[in-house]
């Protein structure tokens, strides 16, 4: 099966527009299948808070419904994107090609590609039974 094409947009700002503000579904990630739990509400925090670091590095931080998004920098100063219609929106303190798989390599199963990018950062934990 070939790649499937992304479809979207992707914006990618100076460093110190670290704060978003939405009025949408939240506080958490929402998505169009898993999104009944979430209010539709004002919501405001800082870039880095909205990531969830899953075990597979992947897209995250989805915000579904959306009315208006705004990013902006600790003097105020930012952008503000707002919707005809409801809509997803994600911000992330990080590129998207970070968490792409572009290295070719594949798991055991050969379903998970295997990297080292933004996963779950596992602690090693030993045991000893007697």
């Amino acid at each position: 099966m070939s790649t499937l094409p992304r479809f979207g947009m992707q914006l990618v700002t100076n460093s110190g527009f670290d704060n978003v503000k939405w009025f949408g579904r939240g506080p958490h990630e929402t998505y169009a299948d898993r999104k009944t739990g979430a209010r539709i509400d004002y919501f405001a925090g800082q870039v880095k808070e909205q990531i969830h670091h899953y075990a597979r590095p992947q897209e995250n931080a989805n915000k579904t419904d959306i009315r208006w998004m705004a990013l902006h920098n600790n003097d105020g100063l930012g952008l503000l994107a707002i919707g005809d219609e409801p809509l997803n929106a994600s911000v992330w303190p990080y590129y998207q090609s970070d968490i792409d798989f572009n290295d070719g390599a594949q798991s055991a199963s050969g379903l998970v590609p295997v990297t080292t990018k933004h996963g779950a950062h596992a602690k090693s934990y030993y045991f000893q039974y007697r």
